[in-house]
This record gives structure tokens, C-alpha cells and sequence, in this order.
């Protein structure tokens, strides 16, 4: 006997065919092989095995039965639900509610839990967990997640999403009702002088009294909601090139629409999607609401002091896509909701922004301290060959006479960043559980080298040396190729790697 697997309509990549044939072997425990577009695996599932199935997959349509049955998988269904046809959408289950830079998507996190063998009910940390893509999933499917955020703005769109899809939208309608008539006017904002720059005049008026309406909303989900809307659309009623993650202003004769219409559109959007989503039966919505998945402000090279409440060795399972050693902006490319939101603290966005693993806004000072502890630690012996070799290549590069501003800080940078990272897996091999997977998406990365030459930044290489001495041992790697999927395109994605790694660790038994 024999169940034939359907992909998804739309075409995968040849690592997500690897993965798809592995979801299907670990979760059926039968022999599988691939057979034309189908995935086939041979042997009898009880009922409540294919039910299973059916729940789970990520990368699969539907399941033809050997008695010619077809069940629709769950995610198929989640996917039809904001986007019918052939093409891939990753917006799915409010994965889509903001914009967020560098996130991946809900497939592979899905797929990765399935090809781990995570069982229901266990508990998933990510500890670069952004809008909460990771810990989403995992509430999906049924096991607890927990997700850890420096950005304030990210932690804030992963509570919405979380909170929102355990809702009747009928009720979050209701409680959205004190925005349908805002005051005319609203107080000044903590960083009014700034945003005066950036936001046309009767955006900024209107932003001023939108704030206001959405204070007033008692319902935290809801309030909620409406916040992370509003942010979604504020940069595109500003000044700022939409195009770019950073400060770069729009050409002077573009047209700004206005912030009313945005949110207006953004919060009807928003409300038709949790709607759509909570009308697939598939899920048990009731058990969703009552879900212990918890998303937290953190610094993910403090973990043990953040989870303090949490046993080590308890986690089932990481999967986590880390920044890479030169981050994307992430604090300035939201930099106009955390300043309208009051949402940067002390210090400001600076201070926000230093904060981030492979940040590269370092102050001179501090470049001068690292540059000392680079000259200390290439002569530890301890120190990987590999990132050994690359810190010194950085060096002869930076101290060359035509080496510019960046050249000269990379060495202090790849040092911090990997400095970092050895802290953060550290952490999370002390959090989880013996025989426990932990899956790290990584990239590898270029800068300049010597006599401006190429100097290639093996990512995947160093973080696996890193692992494997904290006691993560490497059991496969995945290669897949970098997408937006739909993404606006920018200047950086055009200047971004062409490939990522996929990298799945197992915490030593010993």
C-alpha cells in the first residue's frame, strides 16, 4: 500500500524537495522515495496518523489516500485562505500583518520542525526570533514557543500576530470601534522634531490623532492591532524612499498618500485576514487561544539571564535565523514607528541600534578597544584557524593606505560579530536538551581585502567551528538560494548574498 504526498502549487527549490521528502520519512516513519512531482511513501497509516500528516506538512498540497482520497493539507488551506491560485504566498496565518527585513519564511520554518522530528507540546526557542515567524509556526502546530527580540517594533508585531489569531474577529471589530472617530487634535510626539523632518504636515497631524484613538482602545489585542498597523504603513506616508532601508529621502516631486487612507486600508486588510485564517476548521482555534507561546524583549548574549525561569536542558528544539556579520539596518529601517511609538528608550536609536548582534554603528571608542582585543585574541591559540586567518586578512586590509572608514572597522566588526555568536550558542546548547536539533540559517558574506581584493566571510564555516565547540555537532546541511518572495525590491537586496545555508546542529549526549 502505498500514499503519494502532492507538492504546493508552486515550484520548489531543489533543497526544499530535499526537505519535503524528509518531512514525509520522519513523520510517516515508512519508507519514502520521490516518484515524478509526488512524494510516495510505502505502508498503511492508521486514521489518526494521517490526520497527523495532513496537520503538519509544509511543503505538500494535499495527500491521495492508497482508496484514491484526497486531503488538502492544513497549510495548503492556510496559504488559499489570502491568496488563491499558483503563486507562493509567504503571508499566510498574518505572517504578512508588517514588513520586516531578513525574516524567513513560514514554509521552511515549518518544514524544519517537521524534518527535526519535533513532537506537539514540545518547547521551541529562537532567539532571533524578529516578527516571530519561528514561534507562529510552532503555535501552528502545536507545541510552545518562545521567541527572544532585541527590537522592540519586532517583539511587538510577533505579541500582535499571537495574541490576534487566538480572537473572534468580530470581537477585535467591536473593540476597534473608538477609532471611527478620532479627536481632532493629539499632544506632541517624544521625538516631534525629528518626524517633522520625515512626515508631511497632515501626516503628522493625522499620526498625532491616530495615536491617540488607539490608546483609548481597551482591548490589548485589539490596541495592539491597530498599533502594528499603523506602523506597517507609516513609512510609506513619509518622506523616506521606499525602496530603502535606510535614510534616503524620496525624489522631490513624488507624491505622499495620505496616512488616513493607509491605516484605514492596512486595518481593513488585516481584520479580512484573521478572518480568512481563523475560517480554516483545520485548526483548533480554542487550543491555539490557550497556547503558552510567549514572545519577549531580549539580548539573545544574555539568554540564560533573560530565561532565568526556564530549566536548562528544557527546550525540545532551536530554529533561528541569527543576523548576519553585517546586519541589515533593522532599527533604522523602523526607526519612524520606534521614535512615533516611544519605543527607543534611553539613549535613543543609536544606543538601539549598538545593541544588535553585527551591528555596524560602533563608536570610535569602542572600535579602539576591539582593535586591542583583536591584536590579544588572534595569538589565543584557542581561536578557530578559520576565523584566525580571516581576522588577519581584515587587518592587512584595514591598515593599508587607501583603506576607507569601513575597511578599517572590519576587522573590530567580524571579531564582535563571531564573538557574539559563540555566546549566543553557548547559551543555547545549555538550554537545550540532550540529542535536542538546533537549526541556525546562516549566510556567508564578502568585504574588502587586501589590495581590494574579495575577502570572503565563511559564515556557515565559522559558526559550525563555533558550535562544535560548545558541544553542537553538526548532522547536515542545506543549501538554498536567497528570495524576497514578493519583497519590494531594494539596493540592498540587489547587493545581498545569493545564498544561504541551513545548518542543523544536534546538542551533544555526552
Amino acid at each position: 500500500m502505498t500514499l503519494a504526498v502532492q507538492p504546493p502549487p508552486w515550484a520548489l527549490q531543489d533543497f526544499e524537495l530535499d526537505l519535503a521528502v524528509e518531512e514525509v520519512k520522519v513523520l510517516t516513519g515508512l519508507p519514502t522515495r520521490r516518484q515524478g512531482d509526488a512524494i510516495v511513501a510505502d505502508g498503511r497509516l492508521r486514521a489518526h496518523e494521517l490526520r497527523r500528516l495532513q496537520r503538519r506538512l509544509a511543503l505538500a498540497s494535499e495527500i491521495v489516500t492508497p482508496a484514491g482520497a484526497r486531503l488538502p493539507t492544513t497549510q495548503h488551506l492556510l496559504e488559499q485562505a489570502v491568496c488563491v491560485g499558483r503563486r507562493k504566498t509567504t503571508s499566510h496565518a498574518l505572517h504578512g500583518l508588517h514588513p520586516y527585513k531578513g525574516k524567513f519564511y513560514p514554509q521552511l520554518a515549518r518544514s524544519l520542525l517537521n524534518a527535526c522530528g519535533v513532537p506537539e507540546r514540545a518547547k521551541v526557542l529562537d532567539p532571533f526570533a524578529g516578527c516571530g515567524t519561528t514561534i507562529l509556526e510552532a503555535t501552528l502546530l502545536g507545541m510552545r514557543g518562545l521567541g527572544v527580540d532585541a527590537n522592540p517594533l519586532a517583539v511587538l508585531v510577533a505579541q500582535t500576530k499571537l495574541g490576534v489569531l487566538a480572537r473572534v474577529p468580530d470581537q477585535l471589530r467591536v473593540a476597534l470601534t473608538p477609532l471611527a472617530k478620532l479627536p481632532r487634535k493629539g499632544p506632541a510626539l517624544p521625538d516631534h522634531a525629528y518626524l517633522e523632518r520625515w512626515i508631511p504636515e497632515a501626516n503628522l497631524r493625522y499620526l498625532r490623532r491616530a495615536l491617540v484613538g488607539i490608546a483609548a482602545v481597551e482591548d490589548r489585542d485589539a490596541r495592539r492591532l491597530a498599533l502594528v498597523c499603523l506602523s506597517s504603513v507609516l513609512r510609506l506616508g513619509s518622506y523616506q524612499d521606499p525602496s530603502q532601508l535606510r535614510v534616503l529621502r524620496r525624489p522631490r516631486d513624488a507624491d505622499v498618500p495620505e496616512l488616513r487612507e493607509l491605516f484605514h486600508d492596512a486595518l481593513t486588510d488585516a481584520l479580512r485576514a484573521v478572518e480568512a485564517t481563523r475560517a480554516v476548521t483545520a485548526i483548533d482555534w480554542s487550543r491555539f487561544a490557550t497556547a503558552s507561546t510567549r514572545m519577549i524583549a531580549g539580548d539573545s548574549r544574555s539568554l540564560l539571564s533573560r530565561l532565568h525561569h526556564h530549566r536548562r536542558g528544557s527546550f525540545d528544539a532551536v530554529i533561528t535565523s541569527p543576523p548576519y556579520a553585517n546586519a541589515l539596518p533593522y532599527i533604522d529601517t523602523d526607526r519612524l514607528s520606534l521614535r512615533a511609538f516611544g519605543m527607543l528608550g534611553d539613549g535613543g536609536q543609536k544606543t538601539a541600534e549598538q545593541r544588535q548582534i553585527g551591528n555596524r554603528e560602533v563608536p570610535d571608542r569602542e572600535i579602539k578597544r576591539l582593535n586591542a582585543e583583536v591584536e590579544r585574541e588572534i595569538r589565543n591559540p584557542q581561536l578557530p584557524v578559520a576565523l584566525r586567518q580571516l581576522l588577519i586578512k581584515a587587518q592587512r586590509a584595514a591598515r593599508e593606505p587607501t583603506a576607507g572608514f569601513r575597511r578599517r572597522r572590519t576587522p573590530a566588526l567580524l571579531f564582535t560579530y563571531f564573538r557574539d555568536m559563540r555566546a549566543v550558542l553557548e547559551q543555547v546548547a545549555t538550554l537545550l536538551r540532550p540529542g535536542a536539533p538546533a537549526v541556525f540559517i546562516v549566510g556567508d558574506s564578502t568585504a574588502t581585502g587586501p589590495r581590494e581584493s574579495i575577502l570572503s566571510v565563511p559564515t556557515g564555516a565559522l559558526i559550525t567551528e563555533l558550535a562544535d565547540g560548545v558541544g553542537l555537532r553538526l548532522t547536515s546541511t542545506l543549501d538554498k538560494r536567497l528570495t524576497s518572495y514578493g519583497a519590494t525590491s531594494t539596493v540592498h537586496q540587489r547587493n545581498a548574498m545569493s545564498a544561504e545555508r541551513v545548518l542543523v546542529f544536534r546538542r551533544s549526549t555526552a
